[in-house]
């Protein structure tokens, strides 16, 4: 099986409902056939609105170098409202896709933590990832193939990627955040994927009235932070319990402010 037929059958199990969006028209789901190659942004769609639909918009454009992707920003607010119509489903991501031929819009399985699980926190672990071209969204199967291997195997929510400095980048599908006293500490923009979530997020913590200090964290000094989280398109704010042996407790309440703060600055429901 090549390499474009494997990743097109994974998405493929991911896609939810029977219509699809290809180059602006509504089709089957059948139509679905993206190149081996291709850029894409994941949408979370509330309420049938998309959140931050122009951010992910402009970001689509960024990893395209700036070339048109077969639609306007209207055309694209559009295209996400024929999707909701046309499946009739209210609340899920959309994944776009553009393979420098076709632009495609689909629903994609979702999950979203309860607000129970914000509250308990996501065990996650580290391991020694590169992802190349960190600044541009671009499919990378081996890598997700990997993680996703890893998270079930140690029953975690996520996987952190360890450099060959022993820093600690991102997570395999999220953006992470430590927390020492007052301080946030995050990697600098060019080593990462500058997450929608993750800037909208930092100017929460900004209202604060938090310090941000954009250096990667050692993974070696893990033990010294009060605490940790996540943030991602469909995780917003997610508290982190545990890294590899490590538990954390002591910024529970910071990172419940944050996440709360988020909600409302933004106009978004839980």
């Amino acid at each position: 099986m090549s390499a474009a037929t494997t990743i097109n059958t994974f998405i493929m199990e991911r896609v939810v409902g029977n219509k699809i969006i290809k180059n602006n028209i509504i089709c089957d789901r059948e139509e679905f056939m993206p190149a081996d190659s291709f850029i894409y942004e994941v949408i979370r769609v509330k309420d049938a609105v998309p959140v931050f639909g122009d951010e992910h918009y402009f970001r689509l454009i960024q990893s395209n170098h700036g070339a048109p992707v077969g639609c306007t920003l209207q055309t694209f607010h559009d295209n996400i409202n024929s999707l909701v119509v046309a499946n009739d489903i209210r609340n899920c991501n959309v994944k776009i896709l553009f393979d420098s031929i076709n632009l495609y819009f689909i629903f994609i399985k979702s999950y979203y933590p309860t607000s129970e699980e914000h509250t308990a926190g996501a065990k996650v672990i580290t391991s020694r990832f590169i992802r190349s071209n960190p600044n541009l969204k671009i499919v990378n199967h081996s890598l997700r193939t990997a993680t996703d291997s890893l998270m079930q195997q140690f029953s975690v929510k996520e996987v952190l990627l360890v450099s060959n400095d022993n820093t600690i980048t991102e997570g395999s599908r999220s953006n992470v955040f430590f927390v020492k006293d007052n301080t946030i500490f995050t990697a600098p923009d060019d080593i990462v994927l500058c997450g929608i979530t993750r800037n909208k997020v930092i100017e929460c913590i900004y209202d604060l009235g938090l310090a941000v200090s954009f250096n990667p964290v050692s993974v070696n000094n893990l033990a010294s932070f009060d605490g940790a989280f996540l943030t991602g398109t469909s995780i917003d704010v997610y508290n982190i319990r545990q890294i590899d042996n490590i538990e954390y407790h002591r910024a529970d309440k910071l990172i419940t402010d944050l996440l709360n703060n988020f909600y409302k600055k933004f106009n978004l429901n839980q």
